[in-house]
């Protein structure tokens, strides 16, 4: 397929949107607290692997502007999202998480929050 002018510029505007929003993100950081009661710190606006071997996740530490979504696997598809908030939050029954992805505000929107199985 030849490129054209006007597919470069829908091009052109597609990355330096994306560009721009990478740059702007502000979540973070994250801690995530265990049954164990070992702590680990995410920091950046992207997805992590969680301590399997360290129990249950009992509790998020985040400021009010840092969404998060736990998943049950370490695949971050929208299917396996177990819990979905903003802000901290502590658990009664500990969450079986594999991954959390950090979102920030700019992505973050209620609509996705869903109380999940968590």
């Amino acid at each position: 397929m030849p490129i054209r002018p006007h597919h470069l510029a829908a091009m052109s505007a597609t990355l330096a949107w994306a560009v721009g929003g990478l740059a702007a993100r502000t979540g973070g950081p994250v801690t995530v607290r265990y049954e164990s009661g070992r702590r680990q710190v995410c920091e950046a606006v992207v997805a992590h692997r969680l301590l399997r071997d360290q129990g249950g996740v009992v509790a998020v530490e985040a400021d009010a502007d840092t969404g998060y979504a736990l998943y049950a696997g370490t695949a971050w598809h929208p299917t396996l999202i177990l819990r979905a908030e903003r802000g901290g939050a502590e658990f009664d029954i500990p969450v079986r998480a594999g991954s959390i992805r950090i979102e920030d505000s700019a992505i973050h929107s209620s609509g996705r929050i869903r109380p999940g199985r968590g």
